[in-house]
């Protein structure tokens, strides 16, 4: 089945992430992207860090029923970046 994150606990877990500061670009893995609520929270905290700079984005996801959000949720914040986002979606089907 698939199971959706709540909001409150995406700030919670992007919270326990250490970020160190000389990084000037961060990779990240979303194994189970869904909606991107995850994803999209960590971006929302690393928009905050002026260290960095670039954010690779990696999203895996099988529910075909999700992606057209999960693709608009990603745009959304890319487009309203300071940051340079990359993100790769991979579908697995």
């Amino acid at each position: 089945g698939q199971f959706f994150t709540s909001k409150e606990t995406t700030h919670f877990m992007t919270g326990l992430y250490t970020i160190p500061e000389n990084l000037s670009k961060v990779h990240i893995l979303d194994a189970g992207a869904g909606s991107g609520i995850l994803s999209c929270a960590l971006l929302e905290r690393l928009e905050q860090i002026d260290f960095i700079q670039a954010v690779e984005l990696i999203c895996y996801e099988n529910d075909n029923n999700i992606l057209d959000l999960l693709k608009e949720n990603l745009k959304v914040y890319q487009a309203n970046s300071k940051k340079d986002i990359q993100i790769q979606i991979i579908i697995c089907l």
